[in-house]
């Protein structure tokens, strides 16, 4: 089943945050859907308001949900996002991200002190209705886009920069004011709200936000440049067509809890949003993140706090080494928080540690609204858990290119939205994937929401080939509407696939070539696509 959802914009351009009249009848905290939404509108110059109305896309009629039916917690695989702004029409196409929960999927809180845990052993036990994609006949743009009662909520990069879009809620009897509209009852007849959309280029508050972690490029240049001389390094995706999975735990401490005014639910889908956005970061590095569980401290603090981000850093490295993964096993564990550390720094973790048990960690101050400002920092943090460093403040040196002015690995915010990752991060995650780091993460964790999906990119039972959705599909040996190869082709996987031909490799050719001392080349058999060692 398919969905459009249709975003009407109501304001004809956006208006700028200093010179606008934003009046309430609420306190800010009962009617917006993020306790840091009253500081997230002060960090940009201007945003939107749009009234989101979803339509079926074969009877165009309005549809109040992107559930299969009232009473369910699914939601449909394939959806289908239209929207105007300036008179431009946009449309997005996604897909669920059945992946992002494993199905060892767990939800933790404090209770009369004591844990409550919920394994989520079961799909039909726990809603999930987030989504990844692409803006159609946008090269370059991704999408990660949650639909949670019946909100909109995440990032869309549109080939050029990131826009963020989150629910405002508001009852009827809110008005809300600016000097070119006025907007009462802003709930429509559908139930929907309103939303606000942000535009990362009109965001302010740039040179307070920064990464505490002191880079160590003068230590490790000479040793990253010879590497670079004498060595072509190609990437993980490319050297060992295995992706990388990253089972992830979130701990979210009080102050945070309370910010959310004390509602799990929230909470754990707050969560479930920061992570499907990291994912579309990382899929770039064919790294795939699953949310293992999320444990909030409802009640108290499980460790102590300071405003020097080293010390909390530290606290709750100790934590997840004697409490965390002993009862939760994981790759990485994030702490978000709602304090704020010294010097604007958002964010603390170690370089290289990945897949011990005692260094896999960071700590991030849940910072703003908009979910991609979030993610990204999370995002950053757990690039220095995986092995990488700064780029420089410039994010452009010889040795080092970013596609934009600034990679995800700059030291602190900009205007400019982080979407893509360095040469130099390329680099440093490719030597520590060379020397092992990622021995944890080779295992893809079966996902809860289990089953084929066609354009998820996974070939899975049933499937022939998987290209993705198909307005990104560009492989011609595969039928993106059926996942099942074109008639004639014969491969449509594999780096022994010929996708000009649509046919094998003759036997004997070399796929991969011997990397190292130890390692030994890889050869095409002739009969399949698939390498074989």
């Amino acid at each position: 089943m398919y969905l459009i959802v249709w975003f009407s914009l109501l304001l004809g351009s956006a208006v700028p945050l200093a010179s606008a009249e934003i009046v309430y009848s609420h306190n800010f905290q009962d009617v917006l859907p993020h306790p840091h939404t009253a500081a997230g509108l002060s960090d940009f110059a201007h945003f939107s308001l749009v009234q989101p109305s979803y339509l079926h896309s074969r009877t165009k009629r309005q549809i109040s949900s992107t559930k299969l039916n009232q009473d369910s917690t699914e939601h449909i695989n394939h959806l289908a996002v239209k929207y105007s702004i300036n008179n431009t029409l946009y449309i997005l196409d996604l897909i669920l991200n059945r992946d992002l929960l494993p199905a060892s999927y767990f939800e933790k809180h404090q209770q009369d002190g004591a844990y409550v845990i919920r394994n989520r052993t079961n799909a039909k036990d726990i809603e999930l209705c987030h989504y990844k994609g692409v803006l159609r006949d946008v090269p370059g743009s991704w999408a990660a886009i949650s639909t949670c009662d019946n909100n909109l909520r995440g990032v869309i990069y549109d080939g050029s920069e990131l826009n963020y879009i989150e629910p405002l809620l508001t009852n009827q009897s809110t008005t809300i004011r600016h000097p070119n509209v006025s907007l009462s009852n802003p709930a429509d007849s559908n139930g929907l709200s309103q939303h606000i959309l942000y535009k990362h280029s009109d965001f302010v508050s740039h040179d307070k936000y920064q990464c505490g972690y002191k880079s160590a490029h003068d230590k490790l240049r000479t040793k990253r440049d010879t590497l670079t001389r004498h060595d072509t390094i190609r990437g993980p995706w490319n050297a060992n067509i295995k992706s990388r999975y990253l089972e992830l735990v979130l701990v979210v401490d009080n102050k945070l809890y309370n910010l959310f005014r004390k509602s799990t639910k929230d909470v754990y889908t707050h969560c479930k949003d920061i992570v499907n956005v990291i994912n579309a970061l990382y899929e770039k590095l064919n790294i795939f993140v699953a949310l293992v569980g999320v444990v909030i401290w409802t009640e108290t603090d499980e460790i102590p706090f300071n405003t020097n981000g080293d010390l909390t850093l530290n606290n709750f490295l100790t934590y997840r080494r004697e409490r965390l993964v002993r009862e939760h096993p994981n790759d990485n564990a994030q702490l978000l928080t709602g304090m704020t550390f010294q010097d604007g720094v958002v964010g603390k973790a170690l370089k290289g540690p990945i897949c011990t048990y005692e260094f896999s960690g960071g700590v991030n101050v849940d910072h703003n609204s908009a979910v991609g400002l979030v993610a990204t920092t999370v995002a950053h943090e757990m690039g220095h858990n995986l092995g990488m460093e700064h780029d420089t403040s410039s994010g452009q040196t010889p040795e080092c290119k970013c596609p934009s002015d600034r990679c995800i690995m700059s030291p602190s915010s900009s205007s400019i939205s982080p979407t893509e990752w360095s040469s130099c991060s390329q680099e440093y995650l490719a030597l520590a994937f060379d020397h092992g780091m990622d021995y944890c993460m080779r295992n893809k964790p079966k996902a809860l929401f289990d089953g084929p999906v066609c354009g998820n990119g996974f070939v899975e039972d049933g499937e022939e080939c998987d290209c993705g959705l198909e307005s990104s599909c560009n492989n011609k040996c595969c039928n993106a509407t059926t996942c099942m190869l074109h008639e004639n082709a014969t491969c449509a996987t594999g780096s022994c696939c010929n996708f000009q031909t649509c046919s094998p490799h003759p036997a004997g050719r070399a796929c991969r070539t011997a990397d190292r001392e130890c390692d030994l080349s890889e050869y095409c058999t002739g009969d399949s696509g698939v390498l074989s060692g």
